[in-house]
């Protein structure tokens, strides 16, 4: 099969997804783009070689779509912290016998420079060093496990603000746990450091806790708005897988 015949499996609703995208077309590749859900805009190129589908899939998922659309090659560019996803593509290449190549962000840089940082590897270690130092936490770490903040602090008696994106889904999640909608956030990155300070100043908060997700996800920014605002940021490491 040559190359302008191959299809490319791309996986991940990242920004990194169309970077990746947009160079296999330009090669001749065909590409068939899977993510989560739309809930996240992405400017997709206008081309009759892309086909996109949505949804999650686990490692049969993946398997049965490699066999079925005759994919050649699978390119994880997924989020950092899509644990299974990763694992899942992975094995699935691995039993179609296709190459998988993963991509990865650069690791922050840095970071030596502030005193207000708190690297920890868990959102669990996260919500419990929240409660050690006390005070208002703004989230903005998704609403996928918002829950684990929201039990610790209302149980210490903290106020938890939760940054999230504008959709219903995300905003049930945060309401079910308990945070009222008057402390959601809701909003659509890239956020700039002024955003970010302002998000800060509004819920009062002390601390800020986010994912490192890297310069794409607006890491740098978060860093520098909590510096400016005095209060410490607690980052959360990425998974090694």
């Amino acid at each position: 099969m040559s190359e302008l015949q191959s299809q490319v499996l791309v996986i991940g609703g990242t920004s990194d997804a169309i970077v990746e995208i947009t160079s296999l077309l330009k090669q001749g590749y065909r590409v068939l783009h899977s993510r989560f859900s739309d809930a996240i805009t992405l400017e997709t190129p206008d081309s009759p070689m892309l086909k996109e589908r949505f949804g999650a899939l686990d490692t049969d998922g993946f398997v049965e779509l490699i066999k079925k659309e005759n994919i050649d090659q699978v390119v994880d560019a997924a989020h950092p912290f899509a644990e299974q996803v990763h694992v899942s593509a992975e094995i699935a290449a691995c039993q179609c016998n296709i190459p998988y190549r993963r991509i990865l962000r650069p690791d922050l840089q840095g970071l030596d420079r502030y005193s207000h940082i708190r690297e920890v590897s868990s959102h669990d270690e996260a919500a419990q060093l929240c409660t050690q130092l006390g005070g208002t936490v703004l989230a903005t770490i998704g609403s996928r496990n918002i829950h684990c903040y929201q039990s610790s602090l209302h149980k210490n008696g903290q106020i938890l603000f939760a940054r999230v994106l504008d959709d219903p889904q995300s905003v049930n999640a945060c309401l079910q746990c308990g945070i009222p909608s008057d402390r959601i956030i809701q909003g659509r990155g890239p956020f700039s450091v002024a955003d970010n300070l302002n998000h800060i100043t509004l819920s009062g908060a002390r601390i800020v806790v986010t994912k490192d997700s890297g310069e794409q996800g607006g890491i740098y920014q978060k860093i520098e708005a909590a510096q400016r605002a005095g209060c410490l940021i607690i980052i959360i490491k990425r998974p090694s897988v």
